[in-house]
């Protein structure tokens, strides 16, 4: 019988171990402190559920022409088993698994593993990462999809072995396919892979491959893609003009985007690539027209506010971090996969300060907290040795179990202070904090197909047609409750009120 290597094997679980703890901790323990009203939120409720019908009746013609099937796939999969309700949560909750995994590779990969169980434990710290955990909708899945693409690359430059390449063409193969807004992170993200492979480790040869790999990924993405985007998919250009409309009414700004509708419109997988050039083009024109009292007033949003105040220890994060990313891959690798989500956070903050819009560019914010702890750790080793050196008595190279309590004792600090349960300013439960309050969705559908289900409620009104499905769910046996989550709010939750907008 062959042996297993146990501290090998314990290496590799280490990851999983680790993207497990980040669930726990904001999921089901931050989560339930900060949200309000019920256990979990979404917007457009009706497109999710709908998009799941379509599916399980194998009618893609009725596919909602702003989601993706990728995106939808790990719920729609699971409606079968779960029922709705059911499939869509686990599947939040999975793709919360896995994006943790992803943050977690990303900080491996340019900082090490204290880099990155640190990067997990600071997640807890920012409410729209928070919130995301309790969303059911098809969030969850591109957040996975982006991080996902963001750890490959970065590990394909950083670290430059064979699997890190591999893995990093695959990403960005799926990348277009789970959002048509990460058609933006491809542009971003596939340059640094094609570098990656120039100057991987090898023979020419090898570096060819490396480097001609992600271009083939995109292409067989653009060639073989199209079962992702319905026949009849949104373009871009109305996407981003349908998200600027939003962003006009929830601050009651007047603000006409330029007409989308005048250039070619860009759909993934159809008609042309170089519309993409148009595409791009216009994306320029509406961030030129965006008027300054939008910028002002979505300053001014709960939401934003709350990640202003985090600026300055992200700051002081980001100089520590210096340190983590001593070697000049690592920190080229670090720049230019975070430069993406920095102008998605960048958009979010001046226009649409959603949680949903701003959790997919504040990623970044527990890297660079995760990163700047590695550094602290290391720079503190590096005086005691130091110390030690000077005293004639220097220690073998390598981690001492000094170190490593200290950096038990460090990690230990940082859940303290993500959790409450020491009495520091980042509490969740801080009156400064936004309030995380459950949109209307999917609380009031459940609430009507209750009382379809008992024959009382009549037809479902038009905003909560979804009622039906569910009640039909019911009926067959799937109960008319969240699953996983506790549905009452938090004891400790802040109070102050949010205004929501449906987000496309």
């Amino acid at each position: 019988m062959k042996q297993v290597n146990l501290p090998a094997a314990l290496r590799a679980a280490e990851p999983l171990a680790a993207a497990f703890f980040g669930v726990v901790l904001v999921g089901f323990i931050v989560a339930t402190h900060r949200m309000i009203g019920f256990a979990v939120s979404t917007s457009d409720f009706q497109d999710y559920c709908f998009a799941l019908k379509s599916y399980g009746a194998g009618r893609m013609d009725l596919w909602p022409s702003q989601r993706t099937v990728l995106a939808g796939l790990p719920a729609a999969l699971l409606t079968p088993r779960l029922g709705t309700l059911g499939a869509l949560t686990t599947a939040a909750l999975l793709d919360t698994f896995g994006w943790m995994l992803a943050l977690y590779a990303w900080a491996w990969a340019l900082g090490g593993r204290r880099a990155a169980w640190f990067t997990l434990a600071w997640v807890a710290l920012f409410g729209p990462l928070v919130l995301l955990t309790r969303t059911i909708s098809f969030y969850p899945t591109i957040a996975l999809v982006q991080v996902g693409a963001a750890a490959a690359v970065a590990g394909a430059l950083a670290r430059g072995s064979k699997g890190w390449l591999a893995a990093a063409a695959v990403a960005l193969g799926l990348l277009p396919l789970a959002d048509l807004r990460s058609v933006l992170f491809l542009l971003a993200l596939l340059p640094t892979a094609m570098l990656a492979g120039v100057v991987a480790p090898g023979s020419w040869k090898v570096k060819l491959l490396a480097t001609a790999a992600p271009i083939a990924a995109v292409a067989l993405a653009w060639r073989f893609g199209g079962w992702a985007y319905p026949a009849s998919s949104a373009s871009l250009q109305s996407a981003v003009f349908r998200y600027a409309q939003d962003a006009a009414s929830l601050a009651g700004v007047s603000w006409t985007p330029p007409d989308g509708e005048r250039s070619p419109a860009f759909r993934w997988a159809h008609g042309s690539p170089g519309t993409l050039r148009d595409a791009v083009e216009y994306l320029r024109a509406v961030d030129a027209s965006r008027p300054a009292a939008l910028v002002s007033r979505a300053a001014l949003a709960p939401h934003a506010r709350e990640l202003q105040a985090m600026f300055p220890l992200v700051g002081v994060g980001a100089v520590f971090a210096v340190v983590a990313l001593r070697r000049p891959r690592a920190l080229a690798a670090f720049l230019l996969t975070a430069t993406p989500f920095l102008l998605v956070l960048r958009s979010a903050l001046t226009t649409l300060p959603h949680p949903r819009q701003l959790a997919l560019g504040v990623f970044v914010f527990p890297l660079v907290l995760g990163l700047g702890c590695a550094g602290v750790l290391q720079l503190a080793a590096a005086l005691r040795r130091f110390v030690q050196v000077r005293r004639g008595n220097p220690s073998p190279p390598g981690l001492s179990h000094l170190d490593r309590g200290v950096a038990a004792a460090f990690l230990l600090f940082v859940l303290l202070v993500v959790t409450g349960a020491l009495p520091t300013p980042f509490r969740p439960d801080a009156r400064w904090r936004a309030a995380l309050t459950a949109e209307d969705e999917p609380r009031e559908s459940i609430a009507v197909a209750k009382r379809l289900l008992g024959g009382s409620g009549g037809a479902a009104p038009p905003e909560r047609m979804c009622a039906a499905p569910l009640r039909d769910d019911a009926e067959a046996g799937f109960p008319l409750t969240i699953p996983w989550f506790p549905e009452a709010p938090g004891p400790n939750a802040p109070t102050t009120e949010t205004r929501t907008v449906p987000v496309r």
